[in-house]
């Protein structure tokens, strides 16, 4: 139809182009979006398939491991993570900091492996370390690797906790090397404790690896979609889109102050979901990597988006965000910590992954916000949860709780409108 209008129009071609983007303003929308789409591929292809291809060198690498000794295997791949950095310009004064941690840090860790207040201690160091760090560089330079940095403490303080374990005891630094430095997991941050590292596996077994190759391109897949819909779908609505600014600019003055909030509220939801489906790329992407690396697809999960978008609750958010550093932090700060008090040990949990990203006040206060919001939340609907005999908690409760949930319809549908609207509460965070 379009183009018998335009062989009629007594306008030329660029006019009648104009005129018709003016009353059909979606076609520069799905325009924006397809060369977006275009130029966030080819921006973001190098370094992905240079991650994918040293992954799958390390998984063919531990295939090998009956033949080649494990330490010099272990060795190359940590090699081979470094090298990574520096092939995806990485700054050398950045890897540099990051070698010199990793023998340090490794270095205390066997000298003190005896002492029994080794794990808190190193926390501690840890942390304190990274901010050291920031304080003595650039911010710009920080902020390049600060995500490796951190992936790296985590992975020294596990080994910190975890030394005085018989099978840790004769850990060396080749090992560590390897756990720390392998490109499956070090580059865009995926924590795994040793024992992951260590059972990682090459192409041995077929349905295993089948298993896994398929479960990692579907991650692929989720990965790549995610990132079109937070820098395309959703950026090109908000951020890029000129109809939608023109629109912005023309309505603003003519809206009521309640309705024009509103309207702000719903940009910066829109703003906050496409940063949720940023980091669910990431995850999902390192998800993917794992597997191809050789971890154990049975143990292995990054990320749950469905959780995070449409909650049970605030708890919900915060362990489904980020898998791998919620089981970090519930394994080394909160379990070391709740023989405190619970609400402590929540204040230390959040705060010590606060200070993983360095002395940051936003980040710092959005998280020990997130603590106290979780743990007002979940202390009401225990109550709540008491009080009306209802499965309405904050987690789900187990089989035989003894709520009368599941007795009638009305328990049951009582129950599932409550949860609903707590559901409603929690979209949209963080």
């Amino acid at each position: 139809m379009a183009d018998s209008l335009a062989s009629t129009s007594i306008f030329s071609d660029e006019e009648y182009e104009n005129l018709y983007n003016h009353y059909y303003p979606e076609s520069n929308y799905i325009s924006t979006v397809k060369q977006c789409t275009t130029g966030v591929t080819a921006s973001v292809s190098p370094v992905l398939t240079s991650i994918l291809v040293h992954t799958l060198i390390q998984r063919i690498v531990l295939t090998f491991e009956n033949v080649i000794p494990r330490k010099l295997i272990d060795l190359f791949i940590g090699l081979q993570g470094t090298y990574l950095l520096y092939e995806n310009n990485v700054n050398p004064i950045a890897i540099g900091i990051c070698l010199a941690f990793f023998i340090v840090g490794f270095a205390g860790i066997k000298i003190f492996r005896t002492w029994p207040y080794l794990g808190p201690w190193f926390t501690v160091a840890s942390l304190a370390g990274i901010c050291g760090i920031q304080a003595s560089i650039d911010g710009a330079l920080f902020l390049s690797f600060r995500g490796s940095l951190m992936i790296l403490a985590m992975k020294l303080i596990s080994l910190a906790f975890d030394v005085h374990q018989r099978e840790y005891e004769s850990i060396s630094i080749f090992q560590a090397y390897g756990y720390i430095f392998n490109p499956a997991t070090y580059f865009y941050g995926l924590f795994t404790p040793f024992k992951s590292y260590e059972k990682a596996s090459g192409f041995k077994n077929v349905t295993k690896v089948l298993n896994s190759l398929l479960l990692a391109s579907f991650c692929l897949l989720l990965a790549g979609a995610c990132l079109i819909y937070s820098d395309c779908v959703l950026g090109s609505l908000l951020a890029d889109n000129p109809v939608f600014q023109d629109f912005i600019i023309s309505v603003r003055d003519y809206l009521d102050t309640d309705l024009l909030e509103t309207f702000e509220k719903f940009v910066g939801f829109i703003n906050a979901q496409s940063f949720r489906f940023s980091n669910y790329f990431v995850l999902y992407f390192v998800w993917a990597t794992a597997l191809i690396g050789g971890f154990e697809s049975n143990k292995m999960e990054t990320v749950n988006a469905a959780k995070v978008e449409f909650p049970r609750s605030m708890d919900e958010v915060v362990r489904y965000w980020n898998l791998s550093l919620h089981e970090f932090l519930h394994t080394y700060i909160y379990t070391k910590t709740k023989s405190i008090s619970r609400p402590i040990a929540i204040i230390l949990t959040f705060a010590a992954s606060a200070l993983l990203h360095g002395t940051n006040f936003q980040i710092g206060s959005v998280l020990i916000s997130l603590s106290g919001f979780g743990i007002a939340e979940s202390v009401f609907r225990s109550k709540l949860a008491h009080h009306l005999n209802l499965c309405i908690k904050s987690r789900p409760c187990k089989d035989n709780c003894g709520h009368r949930t599941g007795y009638s319809i009305w328990t049951t549908l009582a129950t599932k409108l409550l949860n609903f609207v707590f559901m409603l509460i929690n979209i949209g965070t963080p």
